[in-house]
């Protein structure tokens, strides 16, 4: 008596062709929520919270460099010094709470000085810089933050700084000011 054998089962090209589009259907779908997420973010969930003004990330960027071009918010750039010996240290970023509830500023501080010696004295004091820094800025709340108070917080940052130091930095600059 003759057996009848089956072949064994192959997967069908349209098997394959599903299972490749199940993936992409996935792959697109993450995608299309983390975009989701990064609008959210971006268009400021909380805007009623600060005064009026965009909320999140676009509002603080709206509130540091202005709504238009030029001058951001009228202010006046600090004074550049032409000195060759004019050095910098940038101060890692700063994540700190605000004394406003819920919020929080992030911050990149460049810092210049012409004293050869606070080279030294900077990187043997850091923990102090950054302290002063945080200290100071905890206490601020958001509406203390608007573009044109911008000034008076970097002479407010340079006094605390200078406070630690036996040297004296000449100039505090902003590379990133973010309030959420």
């Amino acid at each position: 008596m003759p057996q009848t054998v089956n072949p064994a089962p192959q997967a069908s090209s349209e098997t394959k062709k599903s299972g490749g589009r199940g993936r992409l259907l996935i792959i697109l779908l993450v995608v299309l929520v983390a975009s989701a997420g990064l609008v959210y973010f971006l268009s400021g969930r909380s805007s009623g919270a600060q005064g009026g003004s965009s909320g999140g990330v676009v509002g603080a960027v709206r509130n540091i460099f202005g709504s238009g071009g030029g001058n951001p918010g009228g202010q006046t750039a600090p004074a550049v010094v032409n000195d060759k010996n004019l050095k910098v240290m940038q101060i890692e970023s700063f994540v700190v709470n605000l004394a406003d509830q819920g919020h929080y500023l992030r911050a990149t501080i460049t810092l210049e000085y012409t004293d050869p010696n606070l080279e030294k004295e900077l990187a043997e004091r850091k923990y102090r810089v950054r302290d002063a820094v945080i200290a100071t800025l905890r206490t601020k709340h958001v509406a203390d933050l608007p573009a044109s108070a911008t000034d008076k917080l970097r002479e407010e940052l340079m006094g605390a700084i200078n406070n630690v130091l036996q040297g004296k930095i000449t100039g505090l600059y902003f590379e990133e000011f973010i309030i959420q």
